[in-house]
């Protein structure tokens, strides 16, 4: 899988067919949609919108596994 760190706009990202989350404590988290909340005086908004169709994908659910096996194979746990 070829990677590339780059900044991408916020459209982009709500466009992609899948995202992620990663750390050391959470491992991989799926990211299957975004809301913003938007204050306008009194009143507030809030604009949901999905990612990927608002399910897990593909490459995520097979990197979450992996990194898990991983895990669990080193800690023993």
């Amino acid at each position: 899988l070829d990677t590339e760190l780059s900044q991408i706009s916020l459209d982009d990202f709500l466009s992609a067919d899948e995202a992620f989350l990663t750390n050391s404590s959470w491992g991989v988290l799926p990211v299957v949609g975004v809301a913003a909340t938007v204050q306008n005086g009194g009143d507030a908004t809030t604009n949901l919108q999905q990612i990927g169709g608002g399910k897990v994908g593909a490459l995520t659910a097979d990197f979450r596994t992996a990194y898990w096996s991983v895990v669990k194979e080193e800690t023993g746990a």
